[in-house]
Parts: structure tokens; C-alpha cells; sequence
């Protein structure tokens, strides 16, 4: 199951980091002396959530996609439920467009029921 706020996404949708995000940050730079430093540290956050459907699974309704799109117009913060993973997530505005959608079968005046593929960009500012 995978709800975003109160609004309940079909199944399927990939979250493309979740493999990826290790919370560690690296920098190397050299010395006058001709070697070079490796300075390592954690991070904080934020974690980049982007959840995708595929070509065949996560693709949602048009009705849906209306929906995700009016609640990213806002800047707050909505609860994402990922199976057994709860997070605080945002719309990951500064990395547009936060919501692509494509549709199945295009037409001038797509049906609610009608299906997209879409990836959805949040970010968690306290991961887990």
C-alpha cells in the first residue's frame, strides 16, 4: 500500500533511491604538500524520494494525478506510507517538474478512470 497524505496511490510505483542514499558525503581535495585528503561526514538529510511507474505496474488514474497535482500547489508536508516505512516528505519543488505524468492513451479529453505513468519527486528531511 502507498498513501501520500490521505490520498490512497495504487500499487506498484518504484522508489527510485531507495538503494541508492547512503546519509554519507565525501570530498576529496589536495594538499600544498602534493597529497590529497579524503574528508568524510553524514548527512542529515534531505533524501530525494522519486516514485516512478513503470511501463507495465504504479500506473495511476487521472483522477489521482489531479489529485497529486493540487497538493503540490501547497508547501507543506504530508505523510508518505511506503509498505511498512512512514516518512515526512515535501514536493521536491526545487528539482521541477515534481509531478510528470504520461498518459497510457492520450486523448484531448482524458476519462477519470483514464491511466497514467507519473514520477512523483519528494524529498525527506529526517530520513530514517
Amino acid at each position: 500500500m502507498i498513501t501520500l497524505g490521505s490520498l490512497e496511490l495504487r500499487d506498484g510505483l518504484i522508489w527510485e533511491e531507495e538503494f541508492q542514499y547512503t546519509g554519507i558525503v565525501q570530498e576529496i581535495r589536495p594538499t600544498l604538500g602534493g597529497t590529497t585528503r579524503v574528508y568524510s561526514g553524514s548527512v542529515s538529510g534531505p533524501m530525494p524520494i522519486t516514485l516512478s511507474s513503470l511501463d507495465d505496474q504504479g500506473w495511476q488514474t487521472i483522477q489521482s494525478v489531479q489529485e497529486l497535482q493540487t497538493m503540490a500547489k501547497s508547501s507543506g508536508q504530508y505523510s508518505l506510507v511506503l509498505g511498512s516505512k512512514n516518512l515526512l516528505v515535501e514536493f521536491r519543488h526545487y528539482d521541477p517538474p515534481v509531478i510528470e505524468v504520461g498518459q497510457l492513451i492520450p486523448r484531448t479529453d482524458p476519462l477519470s478512470d483514464d491511466y497514467c505513468r507519473v514520477k512523483i519527486r519528494l524529498v525527506c528531511y529526517s530520513p530514517t
